[in-house]
């Protein structure tokens, strides 16, 4: 497909189709469903899940370009791991010390 369409059509639609899942995972969290969403370590992924989304290509990218293995089992489990880890240190280093600041200022 055309470079235009992965980029704008391609992500709108997938937006659009998961406004129900959202929306229903925020107003039944009770249900056998999405009560799972609500476990710590889960909410703790959510927290961390922009930072992963930024930075899991950057990691593909350079685990290809390095990297011995061919598996894609194992470059999924390792850019998985160096995703989270790439987001907890963004939430635990930059993002408090900005929340500081936004409590200063609100």
């Amino acid at each position: 497909r055309e470079p235009i369409y992965r980029e704008t059509f391609r992500y709108t639609l997938q937006g659009l189709c998961m406004m129900p899942l959202f929306y229903y995972a925020i107003n039944k969290a009770d249900h056998i469903f999405f009560s799972w969403l609500n476990w710590g370590w889960m909410r703790k992924l959510g927290v961390y899940s922009y930072g992963m989304y930024l930075i899991h290509y950057v990691v593909i990218g350079i685990l290809q370009q390095h990297t011995w293995f061919d598996s894609k089992i194992i470059l999924l489990g390792t850019t998985l791991a160096l995703s989270i880890l790439f987001a907890y240190i963004v939430d635990e280093y930059v993002d408090n010390s900005f929340k500081g600041l936004r409590a200063k200022y609100r």
